[in-house]
């Protein structure tokens, strides 16, 4: 287990507990500090010595960064299954039962995620989870990032790290991956609380608490993508080549090296769309909608983007 923590004082202590009151208990926590300032580590300590579960802290000598963090923590992590492990949340005590049980009977998976009830800093419920928000917005599930409901495969996690520098976050990196080998299973059942609170380091696509039409955000999304690539083209490029120089390549990485080489080309494919004026983009765009180019994107909004922005 990897649990990234700074200065997470006035949570840690209930998430800690949360893990080792599962009904299935994991075999070690490994912990890396971002250099907190309050008392994380000092609960963390005071709390290692009360359990007979291995956790490990690694502090580190200056800040990293979100995503420097959690890579830190997940380079010693030594479990067959590793999970993801935000501070301040709240797990049901059978997540990770549910978790080892839904790898077990799905072999080819390489990523599981479970929904989240959203809450406050008290843990009172928004009424919502982290699933039905997306749904809310006419969203398909490939838009649910979110790496503390995550558990991986070791041997996906050895071929897809360390999260290249410049990369947003270290969840969307390994499970965007894991949707181009469609090897990601996403199960409905709520596991965990999921903490909003002034202090979080991660966002929401919008405040539980507002209202928005699917529309608008539908148009936010679309302008977003269209003004940048959200999967960092150049890192892709650097990550297959890296595979390629590698001289006894697994077998997740020579699916790795086949599925992020169509992907880049699927992206030099639509790129080249824009050059095109509306009539031509539009033909060339339904065309490869109806040969299945977008089934390796987001369908019709890829779709829509491709020919409007």
């Amino acid at each position: 287990m990897a649990l990234a923590t700074y200065n997470g004082a006035r949570f840690i202590e209930d998430q800690l507990q949360s893990l080792i009151t599962q009904t299935l208990k994991p075999c070690e926590i490994i912990i890396s500090d971002d250099h907190s300032t309050d008392d994380t580590t000092t609960i963390i300590s005071d709390f290692r010595s009360k359990t007979d579960i291995p956790i490990e802290l690694y502090i580190n000598k200056e800040r990293l960064g979100y995503v420097e963090n959690f890579n830190n923590a997940l380079s010693h992590c030594s479990g067959d299954i590793v999970f993801l492990c935000d501070q301040d949340d709240v797990w049901f005590k059978n997540k990770i039962e549910t978790h080892l049980l839904l790898h077990e009977q799905n072999p080819s998976v390489y990523v599981v995620m479970n929904d989240a009830m959203l809450v406050n800093e008290r843990l009172e419920s928004f009424g919502l989870t982290k699933l039905q928000q997306i749904r809310r917005l006419g969203l398909s599930p490939n838009f649910y990032i979110m790496g503390c409901s995550s558990s991986i495969k070791k041997c996906f996690l050895d071929a897809v790290l360390p999260v290249p520098r410049g990369y947003p976050s270290h969840d969307s990196w390994i499970i965007r991956l894991a949707n181009l080998l469609h090897a990601r299973l996403i199960h409905d059942s709520v596991l965990q609380h999921y903490r909003r609170h002034g202090a979080n380091l991660s966002v929401l696509l919008y405040k539980p608490t507002e209202k928005i039409s699917r529309l608008s955000y539908y148009l936010k999304v679309v302008k977003k993508e269209s003004s940048q690539d959200p999967f960092k083209t150049e890192l892709l490029k650097r990550f297959l080549l890296s595979i390629e120089n590698t001289e006894s390549q697994t077998a997740v990485q020579q699916q790795l090296r086949e599925a992020v080489s169509q992907h880049l080309q699927d992206i030099s494919f639509r790129r080249d769309l824009k050059a095109l004026s509306l009539l031509p983009r539009t033909v060339h765009s339904l065309k490869y909608y109806f040969e299945g180019g977008y089934s390796r994107s987001y369908g019709y909004k890829s779709l829509m983007r491709d020919i409007f922005f």
